[in-house]
């Protein structure tokens, strides 16, 4: 039986973790909900929130989308957005040296200056660093997954990553974030 991954943006034959007794997308391996008698409370009963949130997103409109769409849907209480990975990892160092620590992390992978997996990988370092527990990262891209982006979300861990789609509405994409945060959350 199909189901929708938020991330991918698509409908997928989803394949059973007994490890965790979550069903995964076989592609980006999002959890999409519980196995059958598992007893545990489904993936979608679960609200998330996290309380500072980073965007490095280099097309104005899909930050404002982001940050605006977060904060109304009570899914962040505070967002802050850079242009490229280099203000990025301004804004993420700041917050580490402040001892203030980020929830969430929102990297688009195409961005001028430096790209989002480089600024992933720059930030793992600066928590490693600062002695900082790592925090999850969204991968934000209009491509479908494929064997790099895999290979960012293993060595980024934890992190996802989530397809633009050809769905890019607000309200879509906000929906699509939520569902993705929620998996983050597990």
């Amino acid at each position: 039986m199909a189901r929708y991954c938020a991330a991918c943006a698509e409908d997928v034959a989803p394949i059973d973790d007994p490890a965790s007794q979550l069903v995964r997308c076989p592609g980006c391996g999002l959890a999409l909900g519980t196995m059958a008698g598992s007893g545990q409370k489904d993936v979608a009963s679960a609200e998330p929130w996290f309380k500072t949130v980073l965007v490095a997103e280099d097309t104005r409109l899909t930050r404002e989308i982001v940050k605006v769409g977060l904060v109304e849907a009570g899914l962040a209480g505070h967002v802050f957005v850079a242009e490229d990975g280099q203000q990025f990892l301004r804004l993420f160092t700041e917050h580490a040296y402040r001892d203030q620590p980020v929830d969430l992390c929102i990297l688009d992978l195409e961005m001028p200056v430096l790209d989002g997996a480089s600024t992933a990988v720059a930030m793992r370092a600066i928590e490693q660093g600062c002695a900082a527990r790592p925090a999850p990262v969204i991968f934000f891209t209009g491509h479908p997954i494929n064997d790099n982006i895999r290979s960012y979300l293993r060595f980024c861990k934890p992190a996802h990553y989530l397809n633009k789609g050809q769905d890019a509405s607000p309200p879509r994409i906000v929906k699509r974030l939520r569902e993705v945060m929620r998996a983050l959350q597990m």
